[in-house]
């Protein structure tokens, strides 16, 4: 069987992990350097949706495929090949985010909130202010594991589309609920995004249905207006209504997602080769990457004073490392992993 592949999302992946990793190393070194450090332009949360809309849109065609194919959707080889590729490098992250506590703990923090993160509930511990911020970022892969808990029951139904509306229907419906309950509920349904997920799996849905709508979404007009949109959060903060922001960003990088990979006439293709390595490494860049900027802050900033013309270039050689150590990880540890998916695949894909 062909290996299945969708053009552009190793890119759409790149631009989503720049976009974090900016907000953080503005956020966190901003303040002992010369750029700033008050907004960070709100890119990281923006970034997290865009991983989060595209893994609802890809999780769900590859399962819309298989079940297709096969009039089924094996759970046993879904959940090992989900394991293969997530675990590995986000149990390495937790032991040295262990490594780091024991020698340099940050204030407030406790080794009982590791729990969370062993648990793939790092969102409760984000939310409830017990995070471990040298692992923290493994807050959105938790919820990446609890979507893909339930979510192949959700395309595994006789009516697909149904489950899929009345499950993003009932998660805002929580989301109000939890609004009117107190800070911590609701930041718990603010830092979860399943909902975003669920945003792209209708994209995925309506695709793979060849929905004729959809060729709406193809006017040149349309991607201009989007792409707009998404290039303007990088000047400006992408803001509707605090409650809705994420899914609004969430519909806008659906049509994207959509116009990359199924549209022949996209008028930008990510498919260039620096955004397709970025990508394929991008797990590892998004693991490590906070990693590697709380070492700079103990190591290199002790005394808080620097020339400012040096914070310049400082992003940039944080970013280096960070991909250095990404593409070590992904080559000789990961890879090591993602080369036994296949003993699983019922739908070949590409790298």
């Amino acid at each position: 069987m062909k290996n299945f592949h969708l053009p552009g999302l190793n890119g759409i992946r790149a631009i989503a992990c720049l976009m974090v990793f900016y907000h953080h190393v503005n956020s966190i070194l901003g303040k002992y350097y010369s750029f700033s450090a008050e907004d960070s332009l709100y890119l990281g949360p923006l970034g997290v949706t865009c991983f989060f809309t595209l893994s609802g849109f890809l999780i769900t065609t590859l399962l819309l495929k298989e079940k297709t194919t096969y009039n089924d959707i094996d759970l046993k080889k879904f959940y090992i090949r989900r394991i293969l590729r997530i675990w590995p490098l986000y149990f390495l992250i937790i032991i040295i985010g262990s490594l780091i506590f024991l020698m340099h703990p940050q204030q407030g923090e406790k080794a009982s909130y590791f729990y969370f993160y062993i648990f793939f509930v790092g969102n409760l511990a984000y939310s409830m202010g017990r995070a471990i911020w040298s692992i923290n970022v493994l807050w959105s892969v938790g919820v990446e594991e609890q979507f893909y808990a339930f979510w192949p029951f959700i395309i595994r139904s006789n009516n697909v589309l149904k489950s899929i509306l009345i499950f993003l229907i009932a998660f805002l419906g929580i989301k109000l609920y939890a609004k009117h309950l107190g800070s911590w509920p609701y930041n718990l349904a603010m830092n979860t995004g399943i909902d975003c997920m669920a945003i792209g799996a209708l994209f995925a849905y309506a695709n793979f249905k060849s929905w004729s709508f959809l060729k709406l979404f193809y006017y040149r007009i349309i991607q201009v207006l989007a792409w707009g949109a998404f290039i303007s959060s990088f000047v400006w903060r992408f803001h509707i209504s605090t409650f809705i922001d994420n899914e609004a960003y969430s519909l806008i990088i659906g049509i994207i997602i959509l116009n990359v990979s199924c549209n022949p006439a996209t008028i930008f293709t990510l498919e260039n080769s620096v955004l397709k390595y970025l990508g394929k490494i991008s797990y590892g860049i998004y693991a490590y990457h906070m990693l590697i900027i709380l070492a700079w802050t103990i190591f290199f900033v002790p005394d808080r004073q620097h020339h400012p013309a040096s914070g310049f270039f400082i992003p940039f050689a944080i970013l280096g490392i960070t991909i250095l150590v990404a593409h070590i990880s992904y080559f000789y540890f990961e890879k090591r992993f993602l080369e036994r998916k296949h003993r699983y695949s019922t739908i070949p894909t590409a790298a």
